[in-house]
C-alpha cells in the first residue's frame, strides 16, 4: 500500500484488492485516520483509477495483430505499428472514464504495476480505467467517498469486461 498526501493531491493505491468492499472499508479507514492530522483542502476532483489484466492463449505479436485489425483496421500507421494501444474518454451521467488499453508482455506489464502479482501471464491485454468527477471544492465525507468508490470500482468492472470480451473475440478468430 501506498499514501501520498499532500496540500493539492492525496492518493491511495492498494494493490491487488480481493472486491469492491475491500476498496471502500480501505479507502474510508486511510481518510479517517489522515483527518485526524490534517485537514483536508476542498476537493476538486475526485477519481478512482484500476488496471485490469485479461490473460490471452495467443502470442503477443498475434494478439497485437488481431486487435490492430478490430481498432485500426484502414490506419496505415497502425498497420507498421509492433505495438497499439487505444484510448477513449466516456461520459457516465456526470462522471468521466479515461479508459487506455492494448496488448503487454510479461516485462512491460510487471514494469507498470506498483505492485505486480507473482505468476503474471506471458501476454495480457491490459486496461487502465481511470473514473473521475471534476467539482465545485466539494467535500471529502465519508458518503461521498463510499459511494464514489463503489460506483467507480463497478463501472470499471464492467467497461473493462465488456472490453475484455470484444477483444478476445478477435483473439479466437
Amino acid at each position: 500500500m501506498i499514501i501520498v498526501v499532500g496540500p493539492e493531491r492525496t492518493s491511495i493505491v492498494l494493490g491487488e484488492t480481493p472486491n469492491i468492499g475491500y476498496c471502500i472499508d480501505n479507502t474510508l479507514a486511510i481518510f479517517k485516520k489522515i483527518s485526524e492530522v490534517v485537514k483536508f483542502p476542498p476537493i476538486l476532483r475526485l477519481g478512482i483509477r484500476s488496471l485490469w489484466i485479461k490473460e490471452s492463449k495467443a502470442t503477443f505479436v498475434k494478439l497485437v495483430s488481431s486487435q490492430k485489425q478490430l481498432l485500426y483496421k484502414n490506419v496505415s500507421l497502425a498497420n507498421e505499428a509492433i505495438d497499439i494501444a487505444c484510448g477513449f474518454i466516456l461520459s457516465d451521467d456526470g462522471y468521466k472514464a479515461n479508459i487506455q488499453f492494448g496488448p503487454m508482455e510479461r516485462t512491460q506489464l510487471q514494469s507498470t504495476l506498483l505492485f505486480p502479482p507473482s505468476g503474471l501471464p506471458e501476454v495480457v491485454t491490459f486496461i487502465d480505467v481511470d473514473y473521475f468527477k471534476e467539482m465545485e471544492k466539494g467535500e471529502a465525507t465519508p458518503g461521498l467517498l463510499r459511494d464514489f468508490v463503489r460506483r467507480g470500482l463497478e463501472y470499471a468492472n464492467k467497461q473493462s469486461q465488456e472490453l475484455a470480451n470484444n477483444l478476445q473475440i478477435q483473439e479466437e478468430d
